[in-house]
């Protein structure tokens, strides 16, 4: 009983050390992990034009909340029936 109980431990604490690490070394992720650097803001969303028209809000001087709420409009109109 003494034996399987240490087993197990040894098991939850190898799997603990591997989910903390991701199972790959941080400089490994950092390396493959690519970097935006830009000076002019950004925008994402799951549409090609709600991200256009955040991007133009912003060329425009909108700010953040501005491209947001241009963005959401948009997906109204371009997907409608999504939740």
């Amino acid at each position: 009983m003494g034996r399987r109980r240490v087993l197990v431990w040894l098991g939850v604490l190898a799997l603990a050390l591997v989910g903390a690490t991701g199972g790959a070394p941080a400089a490994a992720q950092q390396a493959s992990t690519p970097t935006a650097v830009g000076t002019g803001g950004a925008a994402a969303s799951v549409d090609r034009d709600a991200t256009r028209t955040a991007i133009e809000v912003l060329r425009e001087g909108g700010n953040a909340v501005d491209a947001a709420v241009a963005a959401n409009a948009t997906l109204g109109v371009t997907e409608p029936y999504v939740a």
